[in-house]
């Protein structure tokens, strides 16, 4: 997507369903492994965090997309084997850098909002 096609209040949303698969992965390539995360069922705040750079750069806007920065509030634990809804938001538009911010929700199986938080992004021309 452009940054001509992105509209203030624009949405787009995207399911994950975490696996336990993702935390052995993400434990061998990251050296976490917190017993929070392996004994509690806990999943890894930074693997979510993944996957709203594969949201932004893949979905919404898309190819091409900067990320500029990210914050992320872990409001309530995601378990491993649940699905989660992430939602973004076009909040504001910054069009002498072709800028944009994104907020994001992200909702579990129930719901319940778990993560809350804004992407600052560079969108191409």
């Amino acid at each position: 997507m452009k940054y001509k096609e992105i509209q203030l209040g624009q949405k787009a949303e995207m399911s994950v369903t975490i696996l336990e698969d993702d935390r052995e992965k993400y434990i061998s390539l990251s050296g976490d492994n917190n017993s929070i995360h392996t004994e509690n069922n806990i999943v890894h705040g930074m693997l979510i965090g993944a996957y709203v750079s594969k949201f932004i750069g893949t979905q919404f806007p898309g190819d091409g997309v900067v990320i500029i920065s990210c914050y992320l509030d872990f409001v309530v634990p995601i378990r491993w084997g649940e699905k989660i809804l992430i939602k973004g938001v076009v909040k504001h538009k910054f069009d002498p850098f072709r800028q944009a911010t994104i907020d994001i929700l992200i909702l579990d199986n129930h719901d319940s909002i778990c993560i809350s938080g804004s992407v600052k992004v560079k969108i191409p021309e």
